[in-house]
């Protein structure tokens, strides 16, 4: 017999094979975000998103598709008329800061043991120090091989998503608003969902499924500015320099040796910082990229004025050397949203009690989708989808957590029909 919405925790476990199995199946598709490049930014997105479009229009979303951005849309109609629409989003995009062309690895029933990774010995996890971990004996979890991510981030979301929308497209008695999904490219690099027009896209409220662990809901993230510096020299044969060399790099090292503010290995819970995290050029030209980050506004000016200064003052080092520093606006705090639309976040916590989970208030020490929707009129919150150790090679998933994330969906499903 099929499950409905019975006791909390069966839903869930009925959800978890199917969502785990649609994970394995995305996490094998390349969809790593490359940046410089207009979005969609790789081609193993828009493989993925046609794949989703397939998958969605067999589950009876007939108007599934796929827009020239690589964005994916669709619709599951209301069974109860006057229902508010919602939305439901997942990005499908993985990061660059580690490898892509991952090779899921499947642990059943984790014994509690230390993790090892194939492709990289010396890579492990202890569950004696990774409370996460510990907390997932007995159940399912996913790894890399170790020379990749995982992709969890945020794979899972998809997964969950499209899982909750089977069981509720099978389920016509279940009550639901009209419920519109978009799963969008590049969110990694903060550039596929500005393709997405909450107009068109027609919810009254969404929600990112991008989260870790069981029962999370995140309505509070980072705000976001990116930095670039760019210093100019001028090249000569070295062996022939004499006073014709000016060499960039050196003035860009210096501008990255002097940052004072805080970083991010220094920095957590509400704390702000400053990260470079690439570096390139020539004598002739180089670039440094940074983020700045900060829950509040004045922080980021105060970075940005501090940035300055400091470029400034490596300049000093070589007066003929050009430069300047350009900072782009990312995105900004959901909080300044969501503030108006409480009830957003509190359904979100109704339905994560209905799954018998203890709701937990996260901050978002970075970004998603749904902070730039929320800047842009949408309240969007985020909720768990079960990834841990993201951005890494020693990513991972548990599927029970991945199996709650869906069950949450559908309980969030009915109590916004309930109006």
């Amino acid at each position: 017999m099929a499950v409905t919405t019975t006791a909390a925790g069966a839903l869930a476990r009925h959800l978890e094979p199917a969502a785990l199995k649609r994970f394995l199946r995305y996490a094998r598709v390349d969809t790593q975000a490359r940046e410089g490049r207009p979005s969609p930014s790789s081609p193993g997105q828009v493989r993925l998103g046609r794949r989703l479009v397939q998958e969605l229009q067999a589950l009876g979303l007939r108007d599934a598709q796929q827009d020239a951005h690589g964005i994916v849309t669709a619709t599951l109609p209301a069974t109860v008329d006057g229902a508010p629409t919602i939305g439901l989003l997942a990005h499908l995009d993985t990061s660059p800061q580690a490898p892509g062309n991952v090779k899921p690895r499947l642990i059943r029933g984790y014994d509690g043991s230390a993790i090892r990774f194939p492709a990289d010995p010396s890579l492990s996890l202890d569950p004696a120090e990774d409370e996460e971990l510990s907390g997932c004996v007995g159940h399912d979890l996913v790894f890399s091989q170790g020379d990749t991510l995982l992709g969890a981030d945020d794979k899972a979301g998809v997964a969950a998503i499209v899982a909750a929308v089977e069981h509720l497209a099978h389920h016509p008695e279940l009550p639901r608003p009209t419920l519109r999904l978009a799963f969008t490219p590049d969110e990694e690099i903060a550039s596929g969902v500005e393709h997405l027009d909450p107009t068109t896209f027609g919810a009254e409220a969404a929600y990112t499924l991008d989260g870790g662990g069981a029962g999370i809901v995140e309505a509070e993230s980072f705000s976001a500015d990116k930095a670039v510096l760019r210093v100019r020299g001028r090249s000569a044969h070295p062996g022939m320099a004499g006073a014709q060399l000016v060499n960039a790099l050196r003035v860009a090292a210096r501008f990255v040796a002097l940052i004072d503010l805080p970083t991010p290995e220094t920095t957590r819970g509400r704390e702000g910082f400053v990260h470079p995290y690439h570096i390139q050029g020539t004598e002739e030209l180089a670039e440094v990229t940074l983020i700045l980050r900060s829950f509040e506004e004045r922080e980021l000016r105060e970075q940005e004025a501090r940035l300055r200064a400091l470029a400034a003052e490596a300049a000093r080092s070589e007066p003929r050397a050009s430069y300047e520093l350009v900072v782009t606006p990312q995105y900004r705090n959901m909080a300044e949203t969501l503030r108006r639309f409480p009830w957003v976040v509190d359904r979100a916590v109704e339905a994560i009690r209905r799954a018998g989970l203890e709701p937990r208030f996260g901050l978002i020490r970075g970004g998603t989708d749904g902070s730039i929707l929320s800047n842009r009129g949408l309240p969007c919150p985020n909720l768990s989808s079960g990834q841990h150790r993201i951005h890494s090679t020693r990513e991972w998933l548990c599927a029970r957590e991945l199996g709650q994330a869906a069950e949450v969906v559908v309980h969030l499903v009915a109590i916004w029909a309930a109006g």
